[in-house]
This record gives C-alpha cells, structure tokens and sequence, in this order.
C-alpha cells in the first residue's frame, strides 16, 4: 500500500517514486499521471453533413458560423434529406456505460425573437458487436422552444435583451431520453427545424451532456464496474 504523500499544496496517491499516481491540487483538480491515465475517445462524426441549399430549408451562414435553418413557412420534415442535418455522438470512455442513463440533447442558437420555433431529432442505437436492421425506422422526438416546463424540453433562458442588443445566445433542450450504451457505442441522429413560424433561424452549436463516473475505461475497448 502507497503512502498518500504532500507535495507544495498537492497531494499525490500511488507509487509516486515510480511516476504512477493520481494528484489533487489544492483546488480539487486531478491529474493522472503514469500508468494511472485511462483511455478515451477522441470524439469524430463520420457522417458527412451534406446541405442541399437550392432546395432544402438549410443553408451556411458563413458570416455567423452557423447553419440557417429556413422560414418555416413551408413546413421543414425531418424525413426529408434536403432539410436536416445529421452528426454521430460516441457514448466515450469516461461516461457511465451499460445502464440507463439521461442523455440530454441540445442546441446553442442566436435568438432574436420569441416564436414557436419546433425541432425534432431522429435516433438510434449502434452498439458494438451487436446487430440491427439498418433501414428500420428511428425514433423521433420533437421539442418546442417556448415550452413552458424544461424538463418536456424547451428554452433554458428567459429571452431578455440589453440596451442596442438584438440577439441572445440561447440554449434549447431536447425532452430527456433515457438511454443504455456501452463504451464506444454510437448514437447517431438527425436534426431539423419543424415548425411553420416566419424567420430563420441560426444554430451554431449542438452537444450531448452525459453522466461520467471514471476518468476513462480500465481495458481500451471495455469498462468494468
């Protein structure tokens, strides 16, 4: 058994003399060092986002780094190619793995008014070793910016606007979706704007926040409890 051993204001845990260890620092982070670090997953979507502009409601606002999801007044489907865009979110080394899970899907964009803006992702599953039939219908869950209780899905704030501002960065959820992955699994989706409000709308970023319980996997393709 490794002594736990004080350095300046940092406290180090393992074989130390040896170079493997975990240390604290006096601000509570944690560093691993030696044979201590785990593995992780550099996070990459493969799947091509492919934008038809001459015909879809999407389009690249070069200027704001942001794709413009188009007036909605001729009702985008999301089942349509020329209306959505896809990405993969890869369930990574650190997170929780093979229980259910909240999986928490969500969107930065410029708000500028207050409407009834509609999105809907489409989902599925690809687990690792295991099978599925590759055209079979994903699952589909909608969300409405203005909903009034967060958790159903909706704005994280309240629109406010300062003095000469006529834009706020604005975060929507999507409803929670509980989900069982394991490491390296893949949850692949498609995103589109669904409602027929007037106005476009810019989204410049979209993420996944998931539950982590280790810093990474003890075997480089699995994890154990």
């Amino acid at each position: 058994m490794y002594p736990i051993i004080k350095v300046g204001t940092s406290v180090m845990i393992g074989d130390y003399a040896g170079g493997n260890y975990i240390e604290i620092e006096e601000d509570g982070t944690i560093r691993n060092r030696g044979t201590s670090i785990a593995f992780i997953d550099a996070v990459a979507d493969l799947a091509g986002k492919k934008i038809f502009s001459n015909t879809g409601r999407l389009d690249t606002d070069w200027d704001n780094n942001a794709l413009l999801f188009q007036d909605g007044g001729n009702s985008s489907n999301i089942d349509d190619q020329s209306d959505r865009v896809v990405g993969n979110v890869q369930n990574n080394h650190q997170h929780v793995a093979d229980v259910p899970v909240d999986f928490i899907f969500h969107f930065h964009w410029f708000q500028q008014f207050v409407k009834d803006y509609k999105f809907a992702i489409q989902y599925r599953l690809v687990h690792n070793g295991g099978s599925f039939v590759l055209n079979d219908p994903w699952t589909q869950v909608d969300m409405q910016c203005n909903a009034t209780v967060l958790s159903n899905g909706g704005n994280v704030f309240p629109f406010v606007l300062d003095s000469g501002d006529d834009t706020m960065g604005q975060i929507s959820v999507f409803p929670v979706i509980s989900l069982t992955m394991g490491i390296s699994d893949t949850f692949q989706y498609r995103f589109a704007r669904i409602d027929e409000e007037s106005g476009d709308v810019l989204v410049y970023f979209n993420d996944v926040h998931l539950p982590v319980d280790s810093f990474g996997s003890d075997e480089p393709i699995s994890k154990t409890t």
